[in-house]
């Protein structure tokens, strides 16, 4: 998160105990009625605190934090219901009708006016189009000490920590309504939140003092990755690679499948917060580039798909530790801090727990399992560039000519494997969908 709007002449508040605020635009607005609040209890022991409002609203009375709860934290949070000026659809038109208007020229072509309105499903109530959804989420502000957390005031260093809690909070709330009420919305997630969050605190006992002001802005950095810019730059480079992909697209080529998984991988990571996701993602792009090398080199042995399909009766793991060092030489093994022990660590065992279990990692475990599966697949390619004598096939597959340039090696070898027929290309598809059949 990075802040801005905050005053640096700012005073310290009195040492009083204190929570701290969260407003975040939510993305989907979601059927809870306003004011809607649940507050979940965090079992660490807290220290500090006696009366707690969790949330304040003009007009009404203060929502207490459960005296039972006030020696552990506690995420509460409370959902508003805003209402846009404007139909959804009408801001929709705004966007769509003068690109429209432009590219018809003077044709004839109709666009909607206001009677034209699609009607407005009769299930819904006259929020329908025009209502969005804002989060509000407090906690007590404290700071770990020996063991427990201590009332604190606020620092930079402490909202950061204090708003993780808070989201790892919502993401529980919003993941128990959507599974009970059976809605079809993304789980909660910081980088989808945003892409500003308004941070502010006050004294847990209204009592005791009010809003700490002024009130701070919080760019929300990890939902702003793609989502509210421009994704993605054109240059005199972008059309011609976009028509080569879709030619190989329409070929079936192999690797484009790893190329597939990795996007939607990292699309789990940065952009929707999907962390049991990325395990799934991360092993499946593993295995199928795994596989595909050594289908490749199998290819290239000379075996025909009968035979070859003998090498994936085993699994993953196996094939992993034992089908790839005799042939491509390099470290293999499951101890250690190499590539494959690393991956087995951070991968497998993890997708195993989400897959098996339920498990649901946390950020730091799902970016660990990505950088694992790209370092297993770096270690592969090196291995190969290295080998590309004896299996030029599969290098000029999996390596490719930019791969080879990056790793400085231009041999004899290197050159032969950067140029692979299509007719050879087109043997291993038809070799490899007969051995995917016989797998089946």
């Amino acid at each position: 998160m990075t802040e801005h709007g905050a005053d640096p002449s700012r005073s310290s508040p009195p040492s009083v105990p204190r929570v701290a605020t969260f407003f975040a635009l939510y993305p989907e607005t979601l059927g809870l009625n306003d004011g809607t609040t649940f507050c979940v209890a965090i079992q660490t022991p807290l220290r500090g605190f006696a009366k707690t409002a969790m949330h304040l609203m003009e007009g009404q009375s203060p929502f207490w934090l459960d005296p039972r709860l006030s020696q552990t934290l506690a995420v509460s949070v409370r959902f508003h219901r805003g209402q846009r000026d404007r139909h959804v659809f009408e801001e929709h038109d705004q966007k769509l009708l003068p690109i429209v208007q432009s590219a018809a020229g003077g044709s004839s072509l109709r666009t909607r006016s206001s009677e034209d309105q699609p009607e407005r499903s009769q299930a819904h109530d006259d929020s329908f189009g025009t209502a969005y959804t804002v989060v509000e989420m407090t906690t007590q502000l404290a700071i770990p000490r020996e063991g427990l957390f201590e009332a604190c005031e606020p620092s930079g260093e402490v909202m950061g920590p204090t708003l993780t809690r808070c989201i790892d909070g919502l993401i529980l709330v919003v993941d128990a309504f959507r599974s009970t009420q059976d809605v079809f919305i993304a789980p909660a997630a910081r980088e989808r939140l945003g892409p500003e969050i308004m941070a502010t605190t006050r004294a847990a006992d209204p009592d005791e003092g009010g809003w700490d002001e002024p009130a701070e802005y919080y760019l929300n950095a990890f939902a702003t990755k793609s989502r509210y810019f421009i994704a993605g730059t054109q240059t005199s480079q972008t059309l011609p690679a976009m028509a080569h992909h879709i030619r190989l697209a329409a070929r079936g080529y192999p690797p484009l499948v790893v190329g597939n998984l990795q996007a939607d991988l990292d699309n789990a990571l940065f952009s929707n917060g999907d962390f049991r996701a990325v395990l799934m993602f991360a092993y499946s792009a593993s295995e199928i580039l795994m596989d595909l090398a050594l289908m490749a080199m199998l290819f290239e042995e000379g075996k025909t798909a009968q035979m070859a399909a003998a090498s994936f009766t085993s699994p993953l793991k196996t094939r992993i530790l034992t089908d790839y060092h005799d042939r491509l030489g390099g470290s293999w093994g499951p101890k250690g801090s190499g590539a494959v022990a690393t991956w087995l660590q951070h991968v497998l065992l993890v997708r195993h727990q989400v897959a098996h279990g339920g498990y649901m990692p946390h950020y730091e475990r799902a970016y660990a399992a990505r950088e694992a599966h790209y370092n297993l697949g770096q270690h592969l390619r090196d291995r190969l560039a290295a080998r590309a004598k004896r299996y030029p096939f599969t290098a000029g597959l999996l390596v490719t000519p930019p791969g080879f340039e990056r790793r400085g090696i231009r041999t004899k070898a290197a050159g032969t494997a950067v140029h692979i027929g299509n007719d050879r290309i087109d043997e291993f598809i038809m070799w490899q969908n007969e051995l995917i059949k016989l797998r089946a």
